[in-house]
């Protein structure tokens, strides 16, 4: 680093300017100088050796941070960072111990949960034995109205053990004869309405010729 040390100016002499560490442009600067400089001489190496220095401190400054040696992080804690992680630490077990004795993991809610769950099982059992009491009964109507049936068709209203098939088929077989019955009364019935109108006119003729001989 090169430093000035003094600046002298005399007049009707030579300006000696000495840096250290650089004496070479010390002595091409001198001899560059005037014997006798006037004022503004002076002020204008005033202003040239003031920006020198200015421009060795900061080549210096630069330097010195290029030259800085490179520090790894540090892997340890500080003693205050290690304090600090402790009372987390502590911290954090205080928080789980007091999770532990609070209510929620207190006897009273694991009783709770065992009552709801076995009301939850209570309620699957519950709608079972209503849905057998359900299909029970509904067998036994089932059962009851083809006993009805099978007392209903002549072929098989004697058979007490008849298959359920075998009443069904006997049923609609004997549904079919009665269709044909019904038909076969319903033209005799119309018939026997003609033969009533044709009596009934009949017997008007016959009143009316009785009431012409009594004339």
């Amino acid at each position: 680093m090169n430093i000035p040390i003094c600046i002298a100016l005399k007049p009707e002499e030579e300006i000696d300017v000495v840096s250290v560490g650089d004496k070479h442009n010390a002595r091409g600067i001198a001899s560059t100088l005037p014997n006798n400089p006037t004022s503004i001489d002076r002020q204008q190496l005033q202003k040239t050796m003031a920006t020198a220095i200015s421009n060795k401190r900061l080549n210096s400054s630069t330097g010195m941070k290029a030259t800085l040696p490179f520090r790894k992080p540090s892997t340890e804690q500080s003693p205050v960072k290690r304090r600090a992680s402790e009372t987390g630490r502590g911290a954090t077990k205080r928080t789980r111990h007091q999770h532990r004795l609070t209510p929620n993991s207190s006897p009273y809610k694991r009783r709770g949960a065992y009552n709801h769950s076995s009301d939850s099982e209570a309620e699957p059992s519950e709608k079972r034995s209503l849905h057998n009491n359900m299909e029970r009964q509904r067998r036994i109507d089932l059962r009851n109205a083809f006993e009805d049936l099978r007392l209903l068709v002549p072929e098989v209203s004697k058979k007490e053990r008849a298959a359920k098939v075998v009443i069904l088929r006997e049923a609609a077989v004997y549904c079919d004869t009665l269709g044909d019955v019904s038909d076969k009364m319903c033209r005799q019935k119309d018939e026997l309405k003609r033969e009533q109108e044709r009596l009934r006119t009949r017997l008007s003729q016959l009143r009316r010729a009785l009431a012409a001989k009594h004339r």
